[in-house]
């Protein structure tokens, strides 16, 4: 065996360094065509052939190669980088069982530059943190991966196109995993992945984004393989391009939430999923269980996906309408529906319509259920159907959405936590004719500056029950309690009109039976402008102290 002691490696203009028969290098910070048109070559031939760096560049400035064939090692104890600085190529090649590249941090193939990373014959190359795949705009990355037992395993997320332009090919039984997965990550950005071939394998161990703000194309065919997790999303952003093409042969894609619209899918595949918020029609009812398969067919497409919500496949995930388009979720004829996440037009422009209709009908989310997300919601509650919040339930989420909601007929609930009736965007809640709406924490209507939210509780037995209540956080809320609507807030928390400065609260109580009860205290006007009128033998009761104008600056009626 032979040893050489490098502090530093630099081959700056034409170089030339094998290390073969077993002999070992360890250097410092390593640069394989350290200057402009420079150009330096490393092979690592052989088992027990070892190069020990502290940070690798192949290709800085210049251009350089680095083979590891036949056994070689190579460990970076400080990440790795192929194709540096602009104008610079950098070209590596790992092939071969047993040859290793380990990276000890992450490592980038195209930083600014041209990277170009081919593993073959069961060659591995491992990543412990990030790993980017054309990292800064102007650059390109390509990364092939191509043979049984060929894999690059990195233990954090891998973005493919992060602000330039990268390329995943992934053939003949190779296998690539990660922790996210991310195609055209910022703005300018473009990501393409294939996989392709019987036993090729892309494994993401939380979300995949195929377009996240820009470009993201995935092709899986031939019997090529994705597996995620948490969530895939197709065209994540409002500026996002995203789509799946399965090619003419048969791909699959197994995920726990699909986010997709049906013109972003192509070609003959499969997916399997226990989630969906997408475009066209949903029913779970006699006829249409929890476990279905949607067929999406078109003059370019024929994808089956099999949606399984019995939770015998793995936790269920998220479910919705209206993704990019129109959508609609129906549940009737006392199926229960069991989700962990609920969106109801989730993307900017989309129309989402849910409704639950019917005794032991329900939809039981987990988490947060979303009416108007960031586009246009409505959920209809009716005749004893219920729907469950086990977080908060959001009515216009961001800026420029609207999210209606109506509770209506003896038996039909809505139970939520948190409840936002215009969170940022336009909120409305109709409680009529006996519906129930439950909170257990507090009540917002016009919940942030320039957020509107108005509810109505309307007739005898509609009751809306929460913890507090702000009637205009620090927008505008509105508040209508007629005809014997009753509105409870039974915990030991004031409820306010107008809490912020310049949020406007208004409340109606009016008619015989109508009544808000608070058990705490009462302020119309805490530091905004609070209106409450009481008409038509309406009533008003708070336990501890009421203000009308608690704050400087406020004003009330």
């Amino acid at each position: 065996m032979v040893g050489l002691e490098l502090p530093l490696c630099r081959i700056f203009r034409a170089g030339t360094l094998n290390i073969t028969n077993g002999g070992q290098v360890n250097s410092g910070t390593s640069n394989l065509g350290g200057d402009f048109g420079a150009m330096g070559t490393v092979a690592v031939y052989g088992p027990g052939s070892t190069w020990t760096i502290d940070y690798l560049s192949v290709g800085y400035s210049g251009a350089g190669t680095l083979n590891i064939t036949n056994g070689g090692m190579v460990c970076s104890n400080h990440g790795g980088n192929i194709g540096s600085n602009p104008g610079s190529m950098g070209t590596m090649h790992v092939d071969g069982t047993g040859s290793t590249w380990t990276n000890s941090e992450g490592l980038t193939v195209g930083d600014s530059g041209a990277g170009t990373l081919t593993i073959t014959g069961g060659g591995q190359v491992r990543s412990v943190y990030e790993s980017y795949v054309g990292l800064n705009p102007g650059a390109t990355g390509m990364v092939a991966v191509d043979g049984a037992g060929s894999a690059w395993t990195n233990n954090g997320s891998l973005f493919i196109g992060f602000s330039g332009a990268g390329t995943l090919n992934i053939t003949n039984g190779g296998q690539v995993n990660n922790t996210y997965g991310d195609l055209g990550y910022n703005l300018g950005s473009a990501g393409t992945v294939t996989v392709d071939g019987a036993g090729s394998t892309w494994t993401n161990s939380y979300d995949l984004y195929v377009g996240d703000s820009d470009t993201g194309t995935l092709y899986i065919t031939n019997g090529g393989m994705v597996a995620v997790a948490g969530t895939t999303y197709v065209a994540y952003a409002s500026t996002a391009t995203g789509s799946i093409n399965f090619g003419d042969s048969r791909g699959t894609l197994t995920t726990q939430s699909l986010y997709a619209a049906p013109a972003q899918l192509s070609g003959t595949g499969t997916i399997n999923t226990r989630g969906i918020v997408g475009d066209g029609t949903l029913i779970f009812d006699a006829t249409h269980g929890l476990n279905q398969t949607l067929a999406w067919i078109s003059a370019t497409q024929n994808v089956a996906i099999h949606l399984d919500l019995t939770g015998g496949s793995g936790a269920v995930g998220d479910l919705g309408a209206g993704y990019q388009g129109a959508g609609t979720l129906t549940i009737l004829d006392g199926v229960a529906v069991t989700s962990n996440s609920g969106y109801l037009g989730y993307q900017t422009g989309s129309l989402g319509y849910a409704t639950v209709s019917g005794s032991g009908s329900t939809w039981a989310n987990s988490s947060c259920l979303y009416v108007g997300h960031s586009g246009t919601g409505t959920l209809n509650i009716t005749n004893g159907g219920q729907v469950n919040s086990s977080s908060s339930g959001y009515l216009g989420l961001n800026s420029g959405a609207t999210g209606t909601v109506t509770v209506d007929g003896s038996g039909s609930i809505w139970t939520n936590n948190y409840l936002y009736v215009g969170n940022s965007g336009a909120g409305t809640l109709h409680i009529t004719n006996g519906g129930q709406v439950n909170s257990s924490s507090s009540g917002y209507l016009g919940y942030n500056t320039g957020a509107t939210g108005t509810v109505t509780v309307d007739g005898s037995g509609s009751t809306w029950t929460n913890s507090s209540l702000y009637v205009g956080n620090s927008g505008a809320g509105t508040l209508h309690i007629t005809n014997g609507g009753q509105v409870n807030n039974d915990r030991y928390d004031p409820s306010y009109l107008g809490y912020n400065s310049g949020a406007t609260g208004t409340v109606t109580v009016d008619g015989p039976g109508s009544k808000w009860i608070s058990s705490e205290g009462l302020a119309v006007g805490a530091s905004g402008a609070g209106t409450l009128t009481i008409t038509g033998g309406g009533e008003v009761s708070s336990v501890y102290e009421s203000y009308v104008g608690l704050n400087p600056g406020a004003t009330e009626r």
